[in-house]
């Protein structure tokens, strides 16, 4: 402890405030823990969650390769002493991504470590579709286009494409068409063509299956013009006899 912590921890648990059982220190109620979080700067707070995030993230190992422990390594967390080893999948990394995720982008300016959070999120949406938990996926996906930003395009292509593909199958499990159709128009703008496709069969089927059939045959028409071929804004009874008489 910092010089001068001990006492003031002393008073603390005189004054019933704080629980102390050796090394173990707790609030004696809920309602103190609560009362002091809710009384804390949001900046604080959000630091708070932040430190939470990147011990708990430290402390969930792998014994593969994954984003997270890719992104772990980067944050320089892996001395012989403490880190050493790798990182296991584990509820430890939710929670830290939880953490993380409270504390938000604006938490941090650093922009490497932003990028790394993203990852983390990905790795978090994944293991949550791994065990069909589509709710939490959508949430750990969007978290980490949100921590990309605006530019996340350009910051990361293939991280960027990989979260809102997470997004849209996320999305589509759940019946959620706005979702659906959000990301997969934030693919089909910015995504080279042929990085697009999974998010265009998965716009059309969304929104065929909500009903919404002008729209799906619409953007269908425009992949195929995308594709080459060309069909007539207007058609006429003259130019639908033609085309059939050239198939």
């Amino acid at each position: 402890f910092q010089p001068g912590i001990t006492s003031a921890i002393g008073m603390l648990v005189e004054a019933g405030i704080l629980d102390q059982a050796g090394p173990i220190i707790i609030f004696a109620h809920d309602l103190i823990q609560q009362a002091v979080y809710e009384n804390m700067p949001l900046d604080q707070r959000n630091m708070l969650h932040l430190d939470i995030g990147l011990f708990l993230g430290a402390a969930a190992r792998t014994h593969q390769s994954t984003s997270l422990s890719r992104a772990m390594s980067q944050l320089q967390l892996n001395n012989d002493s403490f880190y050493a080893g790798r990182w296991i999948a584990s509820s430890l990394a939710a929670i830290a991504c939880d953490q993380i995720n409270v504390a938000g982008p604006d938490a941090t300016s650093n922009e490497n470590q932003n990028l790394i959070f993203a990852e983390w999120n990905l790795y978090a949406g994944d293991t949550s579709v791994h065990q069909s938990n589509f709710r939490a996926a959508l949430y750990y996906f969007s978290n980490g286009i949100k921590y990309l930003g605006e530019e996340c395009w350009s910051v990361d292509l293939q991280l960027c494409s990989e979260l809102h593909n997470g997004a849209i199958k996320s999305a589509f499990a759940l019946s959620e068409t706005d979702h659906v159709v959000h990301y997969a128009r934030d693919v089909i703008d910015n995504a080279p063509f042929e990085d697009t496709l999974l998010a265009q069969q998965i716009m059309l089927r969304t929104l065929a299956i909500s009903g919404e059939h002008e729209a799906s045959i619409s953007e269908g028409i425009g992949i195929l013009r995308r594709l080459g071929f060309e069909f007539p804004l207007s058609p006429t009874r003259e130019s639908i006899k033609s085309a059939l008489v050239s198939t």
